[in-house]
């Protein structure tokens, strides 16, 4: 017997008279592989053609539209820093050569402004969006990054019925340098918060917090060196106030503070069972 996955989403259809079960037509996958004009499209292609360009950012959307019967892709990415017209215009004209020449499909590419790019994973057209504001300093936060978030991902961003989205909402300087670390990581964003969350307690009670935060991000390839630089870098910082002044104009008063297709949810009650039972209500 030879068993294999596809990674497509589909279900059994109900018995009949016949020996094999049928299953019933592909919904999606359970992977993040795109399938483009007939061509497997995966994200991290796009991403290894965006790094190559040191103007842009690890930050990304790609968005698939639908014109007749072709596919359009549009792969919006944000800069590292405000370009010129001109130059943004070579980035955008640059990349979508690249992905070109990679993938043999043609994309629309949009620059946008650093900061423009909202944090997050799942996919871009997800019936269900959530957005979280957290504060890594906050240990409620990392008690729901360890034990709702996982089951989050796994059984709703994962399987395409939810987007979830990051947004900065610190609480002290401490946690302001730590988000600064988490947005230097770029493409590495939710590893780093993951990173920074698990190792909160280790980290906090430091003598020296900030180059302890610095320590365990070794781990994912950021030098000490590169995280101590990130705390100083006002294009990082921009992101964070970005985030904080939209939590402050939302009404956000505390950590963590959820927002589910825009309706103010604070921290629902009975964890990861609480807020699936407001997701399968608000997915109807």
């Amino acid at each position: 017997v030879v068993r294999y996955r596809t990674r497509d989403l589909t279900r059994l259809m109900p018995g009949s008279r016949t020996a094999m079960r049928r299953m019933a037509k592909i919904t999606g996958r359970s992977d993040d592989m795109l399938i483009v004009r007939g061509v497997n499209l995966f994200p991290s292609q796009v991403e290894e053609q965006i790094l190559r360009d040191a103007a842009l950012s690890g930050h990304y959307v790609i968005e698939l539209s639908r014109t007749g019967a072709l596919d359009d892709l549009l792969v919006r990415v944000e800069s590292r820093e405000k370009l010129e017209p001109g130059q943004a215009a070579r980035s955008a004209a640059d990349l979508a050569r690249r992905l070109k020449g990679m993938c043999g499909l043609s994309a629309d590419v949009e620059i946008a402004a650093p900061g423009a790019v909202e944090r997050s994973m799942g996919k871009a057209d997800a019936k269900i969006t959530v957005i979280e504001y957290a504060s890594l300093t906050c240990p409620h936060c990392a008690n729901f990054n360890a034990a709702v978030m996982p089951v989050v991902i796994r059984e709703w961003v994962d399987t395409g019925k939810a987007r979830l989205v990051m947004r900065h909402f610190p609480s002290d300087q401490i946690a302001t340098r730590a988000a600064l670390m988490a947005e230097g990581a770029g493409p590495k964003f939710f590893e780093a918060v993951d990173t920074i969350f698990k190792s909160q307690i280790d980290w906090l009670t430091a003598p020296d917090p900030a180059a302890e935060l610095a320590k365990a991000l070794v781990a994912l390839g950021i030098s000490p060196q590169q995280a101590t630089a990130f705390m100083s870098d006002e294009k990082l910082l921009d992101k964070v106030l970005i985030d904080v002044q939209s939590g402050q104009q939302l009404g956000v008063k505390g950590t963590p503070n959820l927002f589910i297709n825009e309706q103010f949810y604070g921290m629902p009650a009975d964890g990861a069972e609480g807020i699936a039972a407001i997701l399968r209500q608000v997915g109807r």
